[in-house]
């Protein structure tokens, strides 16, 4: 997995706030890198068939982008993975040589897939609600509350995330309190949108307000690694 040893690992997940530009990804992935996250995390998916339309048709990413991305990525030497919604584009994420794979929260009750993705032996996260109903030892569960964005009274956070069975957070609440308090909770890894300019409202671009900026990441960072000092 990205985590270093002795390190919280950070995500930085750029989809969809990037809104289907190709050169904003690429200045998210700069800035993540420069701020200190760990990876950066995409979405795979089709519009007509994840959401019955085509009315995020223009935040799909094709496989020559998706290995666009991965060679922009490697210039950086961070990694970058994927939420992918179909066994298509999980082929995809295994023929560019991703190191790991990201299971979503909508897709975790679907069994046939999650164990599909999970039997493919590659580090997989899976982000629930608390629930784990799947056990593998390649299998690290995040606490997810999926609610964009998600109110800080509404997480009802683990008090010691490794005692519980999860390996992490993934946010979606405004600013980074409730990763900081994951941290310190014992999470080895959060998870959270990152965000160019959390004045950006699109409403297909769930993401902006309750997103990370460059300055909120590198606080973040900050705080991480101190956490690991002092503990």
């Amino acid at each position: 997995m990205f985590r270093k040893k002795g390190r919280v690992g950070i995500v930085s997940e750029i989809h969809p706030q990037h809104g289907g530009d190709m050169s904003t990804l690429k200045v998210m992935i700069m800035q993540s890198h420069m701020a200190g996250a760990d990876a950066v995390k995409l979405q795979l998916y089709s519009s007509q068939a994840l959401f019955g339309d085509d009315r995020k048709k223009h935040m799909e990413i094709s496989f020559d982008e998706l290995n666009e991305i991965k060679e922009y990525a490697d210039l950086f030497g961070i990694d970058v993975f994927a939420s992918a919604f179909d066994e298509e584009r999980i082929e995809w994420c295994e023929s560019l040589g991703f190191k790991y794979h990201k299971i979503a929260s909508r897709m975790a009750p679907n069994k046939e897939f999650c164990e599909k993705v999970i039997k493919l032996g590659k580090p997989t996260l899976i982000s629930t609600r608390g629930d784990k109903p799947y056990k593998a030892d390649n299998l690290e569960y995040l606490y997810c509350v999926p609610e964009y964005p998600t109110v800080l009274g509404n997480i009802n956070m683990p008090s010691k995330f490794e005692k519980e069975g999860s390996m992490g957070y993934s946010d979606h609440s405004l600013g980074i309190t409730a990763c900081q308090v994951a941290i310190a909770r014992g999470a080895k890894i959060v998870e959270k949108h990152f965000t160019l300019s959390k004045n950006l409202q699109n409403p297909d671009e769930r993401g902006h307000q309750g997103g990370m900026t460059y300055e909120d990441l590198l606080q973040l960072r900050r705080f991480a690694d101190e956490c690991m000092i002092i503990k």
